[in-house]
């Protein structure tokens, strides 16, 4: 899948669209779908290195996500593949 990644902090403009990998739902996990992200202030400070919480490099970043569920990992009853859902996130939001 394609996403945008921080591999150095700087300028939203310094952001890479790579190829990851496929990613798998774990326990108590959804896998989404994007259809939209919202880009707000603390991205931008995500980006620039600049807010309090900061994963480790390279990280997708992206706190809000509107999409379509495509996969649930064990645990997961509340939700199924096909359902449409809104979710505010500490990263992760700027992929397919």
């Amino acid at each position: 899948m394609r996403a945008y990644q921080v591999v150095e902090f700087g300028r939203p403009s310094a952001l890479r669209v790579s190829e990851i990998e496929d990613l798998v739902p774990s326990d108590r996990q959804m896998l989404v779908d994007v259809v939209a992200a919202g880009i707000n202030y603390p991205d931008v400070l995500v980006v620039s290195g600049r807010y309090q919480i900061l994963p480790q490099r390279p990280f997708i970043p992206g706190k809000e996500v509107a999409g379509v569920v495509r996969a649930v990992g064990p645990g997961v009853r509340e939700f199924a593949p096909g359902d449409r859902v809104l979710s505010q996130l500490e990263h992760g939001a700027f992929a397919e």
